[in-house]
């Protein structure tokens, strides 16, 4: 009889221990969810608000060029924390007057600014098409690449470029430089032989890292982009090209 009272509360004592192992571990990883919870919530936070919004890791994204790439520069994103809006501002406005100083000693006049509209993607740089224009005091339009057929949509939307007038490109970011190339036949052909001698992007693309050289030498365009973010977009660029092919050797 001794025997078997032992033996009830030795089982009764390790349910309760067993129950109570199970609660201290179960604990333990809600705590430890709740803590990755809050750290993933911090990072994000932090991304949100950093100079890195707008740089995405993607798989094949897909650009308007046709190349595939795994990081992707949303603009819009980008350009939607003050801070970017204002480094944005004042760097294009700076290389516009760097422009015209030198055009100045060839005696080229810069007429007004052509913003790139895209088909698809992020709006690019027309959002602060109204911006640049008031800090610069210059004329600005928008050239269409496609127009939506049937729907009476002018390929030139602003300022009208006058016959043999020179304007700066506009644009994000440069891949293969092809709307670029297209828009400068906008402006030939459609705005009486205007043209474009410079241009201005955010970013040079992964697509061929010596466009500027042969747009210049090509087109007779020379071409401006910002390094620091060049610098941030090739470094993410690698990063997830690492990433991917450590995964594959794995």
């Amino acid at each position: 009889m001794q025997s078997a009272n032992l033996i009830g509360a030795f089982g009764s004592i390790s349910v309760a221990i067993l129950i109570y192992i199970s609660l201290f571990i179960a604990l333990k990883r809600f705590c430890s969810r709740n803590l990755n919870v809050t750290q993933a919530a911090n990072a994000y936070v932090q991304y949100m608000n950093s100079s890195e919004r707008g740089f995405t890791q993607c798989q094949n994204m897909q650009t308007r060029s046709g190349e595939c790439t795994p990081t992707f520069f949303d603009v819009d994103n980008w350009l939607s924390i003050s801070s970017n809006l204002e480094f944005a501002t004042n760097w294009i406005v700076k290389t516009i007057l760097d422009i015209q100083s030198e055009a100045a000693k060839d005696k080229v006049k810069i007429s007004g600014l052509a913003f790139i509209e895209k088909d698809s993607g992020p709006t690019g740089l027309i959002s602060m098409q109204h911006l640049i224009a008031k800090q610069t005091r210059m004329k600005t339009c928008t050239i269409r690449l496609r127009r939506w057929p049937f729907l009476p949509q002018a390929a030139i939307k602003g300022d009208a470029p006058l016959k043999d007038s020179n304007w700066i490109l506009v644009s994000d970011v440069a891949t293969t430089g092809g709307h670029i190339i297209k828009a400068s036949k906008v402006l030939k052909n459609e705005c009486w032989a205007a043209k474009c001698t410079y241009s201005i992007v955010l970013i040079l693309s992964n697509g061929n890292t010596s466009i500027d050289k042969e747009l210049e030498s090509e087109h007779g365009i020379k071409l401006f982009s910002n390094e620091p973010l060049c610098k941030l977009y090739h470094s993410k660029l690698d990063g997830c090209r690492q990433a991917n092919y450590s995964a594959v050797a794995a």
